[in-house]
């Protein structure tokens, strides 16, 4: 199953070896249209408008595995997304966020690792 994950789940995440462990295979980086980035102490994909976009990276994860990344992405409900890669478009699953953002802040960059790594515009 493709998996788009936008947050700790990233290679610089912090998470990403629960993807390695599962032994999910990167298939690349991209761009899913329509969704804004919220943050708290973690990232919360959100529905948006056709001008906002999140950066995500793409895994291949075992079918097997998926309950296991279920229950760590539990609260999130997992939905279709496209992603807008460099040389192809490809449908793959996303954990959006349905519950509050109060405390959050919208990430106008849309990327959690250039947030984490304090080169996203929200430090500007």
């Amino acid at each position: 199953m493709l998996l788009a994950v936008y947050g700790t789940l990233r290679r610089k995440g912090g998470a990403n070896v629960m993807l390695r462990l599962v032994g999910a295979e990167f298939v690349g980086e991209g761009i899913v249209r329509g969704y804004k980035l919220y943050a708290s102490r973690i990232p919360f994909a959100v529905k948006g408008s056709p001008n906002d976009s999140i950066v995500v990276e793409v895994y291949d994860v075992p079918n097997e595995k998926v309950p296991l990344i279920d229950f760590y992405e539990s609260g999130y409900e997992r939905v279709k997304v496209v992603v807008d890669m460099e040389d192809k478009k490809l449908e793959a699953w996303l954990y959006e966020w349905k519950g509050d953002l109060e405390g959050c802040e919208r990430l106008e960059c849309g990327d959690w690792v250039e947030h984490i790594e304090r080169k996203c515009r929200c430090f500007r």
